[in-house]
């Protein structure tokens, strides 16, 4: 995924759609299906994760064929506050910070999402020109909020 900036693209933001969808549940990470035997745990759980993306994604782009042109995509992937985390500050607001950087890397959340959104939102990821993800944690309730952008016209044909 490029992180170019849409003007260095030649694309014109004041021309183009937005929309947003939340996804309430918890954010899995991409895994890959390696065909020898049934399954992972991972991967299971990845798909029943692109399964929820894909139901909420289909209410909000009901009527709508795959958008064909360039895309920006914004993510944010709320992880639940595991139980074994630190229950006190301010012990728990550092034990965030540490253990955000741990893995999954937030790059396995929107691969996994992207993947979802093939078919729905766009034909391609290729269409995607800019992405910008995080991930963080939440106290109650893991969840997906998704930004998708709709490039409709370039700085040419304006």
């Amino acid at each position: 995924m490029n992180n170019i900036p849409p003007a260095t693209l030649g694309i014109d933001l004041d021309y183009s759609r937005t929309w947003s969808v939340v996804v309430e549940a918890e954010p899995v990470p991409w895994a890959v299906y390696t065909k020898q035997g049934k399954p992972s745990t991972g991967f299971t759980n990845m798909r029943v994760y692109q399964t929820q993306i894909q139901a909420a994604l289909k209410e909000i782009w009901a009527g709508y064929s795959p958008f064909a042109g360039h895309l920006q995509l914004e993510f944010t992937f709320a992880r639940t506050i595991p139980a074994s985390a630190r229950k006190k500050e301010p012990g728990r607001a550092k034990w965030k910070q540490e253990h955000i950087m741990k893995r999954p890397d937030v790059t396995n959340y929107q691969k996994a999402a992207e993947d979802a959104m093939t078919g729905i939102v766009f034909y391609d990821d290729s269409q995607v020109v800019s992405v910008t993800s995080k991930k963080k944690y939440t106290e109650s309730g893991g969840y997906t909020w998704i930004s998708i952008t709709a490039l409709l016209k370039t700085q040419e044909e304006s």
